[in-house]
């Protein structure tokens, strides 16, 4: 059985739905990074930790990562995000890692999608940091609806 990593920012909330998606020979692992919500300093806390979580899945057979968490993406840009997720695995086989928001700008180029309208639970500040981030991806947001939420408690409210 194949196994997929996935790096949670907070907690994994049940029913999940993502092991649905997979096909039946791969497998979902998960770890989380414990952020939380609203406090100073959380997520430099926790890419502080994210080599920590990638040797975990790696241990546990993981061929592929998918790291959560979009605000943390988005405020690194596209080019320095993926750069720092490559670094993470580099001398452990090079696993393939990339965020949850590196993979769908990359699906949008793929299907050749030009001015993409994003829909996001974020506030303005996050959309603006989203727009920044696909622009360095490589495409030119139409522009992006939010529903206003600032942190993952109330992302996970929201879904």
């Amino acid at each position: 059985m194949k196994k997929f990593g996935c790096i949670l920012p907070s907690v994994l909330q049940l029913p999940w739905d993502l092991p649905g998606m997979l096909p039946a020979e791969a497998q979902a692992i998960a770890v989380t990074l414990n952020v939380r919500n609203g406090l100073p300093g959380e997520h430099e806390r926790a890419l502080s930790i994210m080599r920590g979580a990638t040797d975990v899945l790696i241990d546990e057979g993981a061929e592929a990562i998918v790291v959560m968490g979009v605000p943390v993406a988005a405020r690194r840009g596209f080019a320095d995000d993926n750069a720092a997720l490559a670094a993470l695995t580099a001398d452990r086989g090079a696993v393939p890692i990339v965020s949850s928001l590196a993979a769908s700008a990359l699906a949008l180029r793929h299907v050749g999608a030009k001015h993409p309208l994003l829909i996001t639970q974020y506030n303005d500040e996050v959309n603006g940091q989203i727009i920044d981030y696909y622009q360095d991806a490589g495409l030119e947001a139409a522009g992006a609806a939010g529903l206003g939420a600032t942190n993952a408690a109330q992302v996970n409210a929201l879904t």
